[in-house]
């Protein structure tokens, strides 16, 4: 037999891999016939939750299908800068009819080219449904949501438990059900990327709080915008009165304590006034 409608064929991997935008994946058929399910794109985009130190061993495959039915785009199309794709199943990057007449049986191969050596990643399964099945399909994961323990085989249908309160700072919009994690912004949420100045070790969320450095990539280069009357916080990138009472900081023109841009505002506001006697 041999493979006659392209459109009842469906692709599976479960894998890992810290940098989607490298990679090209390829279902090769026992004749030689192949066709890419993924062509690089996607940027840092992670596959999975991956080993992000590389070599150090594996980490959490995901899983990812494409299926010439799927009209949500490629895994491309649906990537965003950092984080994970979120398993699902996806549009090929080249269709399903380039297999058409490839026979069935025999050995089919997965070809995973990375392009670049600074990241890798790992395989843990892959597969090929030539359709047929159309009525046993489901999701035979116990862990998801949608566990379906009556199918045959999987379709890349399951969804999993999380967050799913959009009011939450660990919200999870690909959750199917909820699973009680969520966590409330004003107690948990914070800076938690490394290269800012406010780098927040304890928080369980991601905010929009944080700050990078104003100049290059030293959080205390701005150092010497301060002068004998305030210091510099790294933190918060700006300069601050060394001592209380502010009368000792005369820089501080609106007497709030810090050396900021609505100082500089309320001289450049004066400029050119003439003084009484």
């Amino acid at each position: 037999p041999t493979v006659s409608d392209g459109s009842e064929m469906l692709s599976f991997v479960n894998m890992e891999h810290s940098y989607m935008g490298d990679l090209t994946i390829s279902l090769i058929c026992p004749n030689g016939q192949s066709m890419s399910v993924h062509q690089q794109g996607g940027g840092g985009t992670n596959l999975g939750v991956p080993d992000q130190g590389d070599g150090t061993g594996p980490g959490t495959g995901w899983d990812y299908y494409w299926s010439p039915l799927a009209t949500n785009g490629t895994g491309v199309d649906n990537a965003g800068f950092g984080g994970s794709l979120p398993a699902g199943t996806y549009e090929s990057a080249q269709p399903f009819a380039l297999l058409e007449g490839c026979p069935i049986n025999g050995a089919w191969e997965l070809e995973i080219c990375d392009s670049w050596g600074a990241d890798d990643g790992y395989l843990f399964e892959w597969g090929v449904d030539f359709g047929g099945c159309d009525e046993a399909g489901g999701c035979l994961d116990e862990t998801a949501c949608n566990f379906d323990p009556e199918a045959e085989y999987d379709d890349g249908s399951c969804t999993y438990p999380g967050c799913t309160d959009a009011e939450s700072c660990n919200y999870d919009e690909s959750a199917g059900c909820d699973d009680g994690s969520c966590l409330p912004y004003d107690a948990l949420a914070g800076c938690m990327d490394e290269w800012a100045c406010n780098y927040n070790a304890s928080a369980l969320c991601p905010d929009a709080s944080c700050i990078y450095p104003l100049i290059a990539d030293d959080c205390e280069a701005g150092a010497v915008a301060c002068n004998e009357t305030t210091v510099w916080n790294a933190e918060l990138q700006l300069c601050e009165c060394v001592s209380e009472p502010i009368s000792n900081c005369p820089t501080d023109l609106n007497s709030n304590g810090l050396v900021e841009v609505t100082d500089l505002l309320i001289l450049l506001g004066d400029f050119g006034l003439e003084c009484g006697e």
